[in-house]
């Protein structure tokens, strides 16, 4: 029986965690924090750890589904000049 589990997943939590910030200065890594975060909220950790995790998940979600917006805006708004310069 491991008596030291709960320590080390959370040594593994802060690493993951660490790892999560360093790719979050690059915008192209958008993706694999918010795969870094979901793997780590599926652990048993502490409340302060899972609410960090989440807010840095958050933040990345939030960025990636602003971005696909005004993508999927402006595209939209292309379409709709193509179209009305047919007519």
């Amino acid at each position: 029986m491991d008596y030291d589990r709960d320590n080390k997943i959370q040594v593994y939590a802060n690493i993951g965690v660490v790892l999560a910030r360093q790719l979050e200065t690059n915008p192209k890594n958008k993706d694999e924090v918010i795969e870094i975060c979901s793997s780590l909220l599926l652990t048993p950790l502490n409340p302060h750890t899972r609410k960090l995790i989440n807010s840095i998940k958050a933040r990345h979600n939030k960025t990636k589904n602003t971005n696909n917006t005004l993508f999927n805006s402006k595209n939209n708004n292309k379409q709709e000049n193509s179209n009305n310069n047919k007519l």
